[in-house]
């Protein structure tokens, strides 16, 4: 479905572009799938994970909350090194897994900080009466491979989202709205009996796990491609933004 602008930008070209780059990459993909599991295996929260009713009581152990910071933490850092492979993709180059993380390593903290006040903000904007928090989250979408690619400071990295996705946050809003549909399709058969988590068994607990490390991966190389896309079209293919990460 293409875009009214006529700048060729389209939903279908974004989504082909995921599908392809996830193919084509689906070996570092599932090495980075498996290094966002690693803290929850190796802290046990895997093997003895507490209810969310526990967790809501203060019930919960040490090792839940240490292996809740660590995953979020590698999350980040698996986060750049998907956006890394997607735009190394794009330009028919093979970033490699140790590349990606060394670019995951170097943007680290730069993407923590604005992911946190990306949050914060949207948020915010939903305790204003919804339609603010969506209006943010829709614009900002892009701040994360805008840090990893343009390695710009903060501010910039929001007004860069900001200038790309306007006059298409419509169709950006749609493919929002298709990945936490998809989302929901993986882990809803695995989150009917999430209440009784505990009683389930590693193998259920893992696959929930895995579930949501493949679709959080797709997640990120979905928003490189619209990146890609809107750079495309705003700027004409191959612009200087996509060199700089490989410098």
């Amino acid at each position: 479905m293409a875009d009214a602008n006529g700048d060729g930008f389209s939903m279908g070209a974004v989504l082909s572009r995921t599908a392809s780059s996830i193919g084509r990459n689906i070996a570092a993909l599932g090495a980075l799938a498996a290094l966002m599991l690693a803290p929850g295996l190796l802290t046990g929260y895997a093997l003895d994970a507490p209810t969310p009713e526990a967790v809501a009581a203060g019930a919960a152990t040490g090792g839940y909350w240490l292996a809740t910071t660590l995953s979020s933490l590698v999350m980040f850092l698996v986060a750049c090194a998907a956006m890394k492979l997607a735009v190394a993709d794009a330009r028919g180059e093979d970033a490699g897994l140790v590349p990606a993380l060394k670019t995951g390593l170097a943007r680290f903290f730069p993407l923590l900080v604005l992911s946190l006040v990306y949050y914060v903000c949207f948020a915010f904007g939903l305790v204003l009466l919804i339609v603010p928090g969506v209006f943010l989250m829709t614009m900002w979408v892009l701040i994360g491979p805008v840090a990893v690619v343009e390695d710009g400071g903060m501010m910039a990295s929001f007004g860069r989202s900001r200038f790309l996705t306007k006059g298409h946050r419509w169709a950006v809003f749609g493919l929002i709205m298709i990945a936490v549909v998809a989302y929901a399709l993986v882990l809803a058969p695995l989150m009917v009996n999430i209440a009784a988590l505990a009683d389930i068994g590693f193998a259920a607990r893992l696959a929930l796990q895995t579930g949501s490390a493949a679709i959080t991966l797709a997640g990120c190389v979905m928003v490189a491609a619209l990146y890609i896309e809107l750079v495309a079209a705003k700027e004409g293919p191959g612009q200087a933004e996509l060199e700089q990460v490989f410098a």
